[in-house]
């Protein structure tokens, strides 16, 4: 997924680097010494406004054994907790030997955090890394959804009883209540990236078998059959059972922004208008086969489980791609992938009959 601010969604990167002491350039002739090992430490991808941020250095040592300057600073307006600097006597910076508190700003943006060994007559280490800060907020990160806030006519207040997450907003089409925002439920599926703060961005990424129960009370997994009939909603068209929903992405996605960056890339083939008030995102989708899930298709693809198996191992989705109209149809392994979800439940007036 590529990162939205990921100025390139949502990836962080990492620049290891030297920088000498005094700020001194060597050139051919300069034989002055570097410190060895190299800068690390770890940092978030994404973080909230405010947010206390704190790093551990390790993996530089003195050549010699001499003592170490370590220190630390943000760019502009990151602030760093004093003291920023401090003095390593040892002559090598291990991991839990130190750490230095960074505050992230209230603008939303990407930041620069720095830090850098140094010591007398060696060429410094260092390690810059960037973290995009985010609003959980609707119509702050992400603008474009078309969602008022301030609209409770169309908000499920029962959600907000569960672990805390957000509550959300719906909208009736044909019989059906549908979600207008990608569930958030913590109480399974993985945050993008691993950054909590995501789940309430670009929602949560389930197994179909952690989305079958991962909807609220009274709201469920929709089936394809219902995907189907959306689809017909908005363009008129019948389609076959598990067919391509011909010329009705459009009406799905939203013209989004991520802090100011644009999630559907232009395509003249793709006219999105939000006219199902779904405001569909491109938040892709996750390997969750290994350790560690593996986040792919950001800003190109959206896709969600469907209720509907394939076989005794597979489940249906549909998903829309960016350079495409239409809504398609796959399936996949039911623990392996995982895949956002929004969840429906019959108008009052259609469960009352």
């Amino acid at each position: 997924m590529k990162k939205f601010c990921i100025g390139s969604i949502f990836l962080a990167f990492l620049l290891a680097g030297v920088l000498p002491t005094g700020c001194k350039k060597p050139d051919e002739t300069d034989d002055t010494p570097y410190l060895s090992g190299s800068m690390a430490f770890d940092v978030p991808f994404y973080a909230r406004q405010g947010e206390k941020i704190t790093i551990k250095p390790h993996g530089v040592s003195h050549p010699e054994g001499g003592k170490l300057k370590v220190y630390a600073y943000g760019e502009s307006p990151v602030k760093v907790a004093l003291p920023d600097t401090v003095f390593v006597a040892k002559g090598r910076i291990e991991r839990g030997d130190l750490s230095f508190t960074f505050t992230m700003p209230d603008s939303l943006d990407n930041f620069t955090l720095n830090c850098v060994a140094a010591a007398d007559g060696y060429y410094s280490r260092s390690m810059s890394a960037e973290v995009t800060v985010i609003s959980p907020e609707i119509g702050s990160s992400i603008i474009g959804s078309g969602i008022d806030p301030d609209d409770t006519s169309i908000l499920d207040d029962r959600t907000e009883d569960r672990t805390g997450e957000r509550t959300y907003y719906y909208t009736t089409i044909g019989d059906l209540d549908w979600f207008r925002l990608n569930l958030a439920y913590t109480g399974s599926g993985k945050p993008y990236l691993g950054c909590e703060v995501m789940s309430y961005v670009m929602g949560r990424y389930y197994t179909y078998e952690e989305a079958l129960t991962a909807c609220p009370e009274g709201w469920r997994l929709p089936t394809d059959g219902e995907w189907i009939a959306l689809g017909k909603v908005m363009t008129g068209k019948e389609t076959q059972p598990g067919a391509t929903i011909e010329g009705a992405a459009g009406a799905l996605m939203a013209d989004a922004y991520f802090n100011g960056n644009k999630m559907w890339e232009f395509w003249p083939e793709v006219k999105i208008t939000n006219r199902s008030e779904l405001a569909v995102i491109p938040a892709g989708f996750a390997d969750v086969s290994g350790v560690s899930p593996k986040f792919s298709g950001g800003n190109e693809y959206a896709a969600f489980w469907t209720a509907d198996k394939d076989g005794e191992d597979k489940a249906f989705y549909r998903y829309i791609n960016v350079n495409k109209p239409d809504i398609f149809s796959g399936s996949a392994d039911t623990q392996s992938l995982a895949l956002s979800v929004r969840c429906v439940r019959k108008t009052e007036s259609t469960s009352d009959q």
